[in-house]
């Protein structure tokens, strides 16, 4: 069952081949989804480990501790969660640039502000090439 699981995920981190509009578009909502639900629960989290520590504890110098380490916890869980996201988010539009033929550097064009437009319509709306490229064949259409 986890191999099949694992699998899957290693497919979505690679930047080879070639990733089609409705598979993008589904990746690109899905991701941002897992994203904002992981970060909702780690701050849940944060806040009910910390309302627990502010309730029960009975001195000072062990709450400021409890609350200095469940922090940092919460910070490192949350940045790994904004990493992890960030590095799918990345390998999942350079494999949609890659079925338009078109180099991962193309993920740069924000960085240009009249291009930011442009690649939202490479990303969204330009249809993939049909036959193969330089990235491989087209993507297979889901049945």
């Amino acid at each position: 069952m986890f191999k099949d699981y694992f699998k899957c995920y290693k497919k979505q981190l690679s930047l080879k081949g070639r990733l089609s509009r409705d598979e993008f578009i589904s990746l690109f909502v899905r991701t941002w989804i897992f994203i904002a639900l992981f970060l909702i629960v780690a701050i849940l989290l944060l806040m009910l480990l910390l309302f627990m520590i502010s309730t029960f504890h009975s001195t000072p110098d062990t709450s400021v501790v409890s609350f200095g380490i469940i922090t940092f916890l919460t910070m490192i869980t949350i940045i790994g969660i904004v990493f992890f996201g960030f590095r799918l988010l990345v390998c999942i539009i350079v494999r949609r640039l890659h079925d338009l033929d078109k180099s991962g550097y193309y993920l740069l064009l924000p960085l240009f502000p009249p291009f930011k437009l442009y690649l939202i319509y490479l990303l969204f709306f330009k249809s993939g090439n049909s036959h193969a490229n330089k990235y491989g064949p087209p993507p297979s259409k889901a049945t």
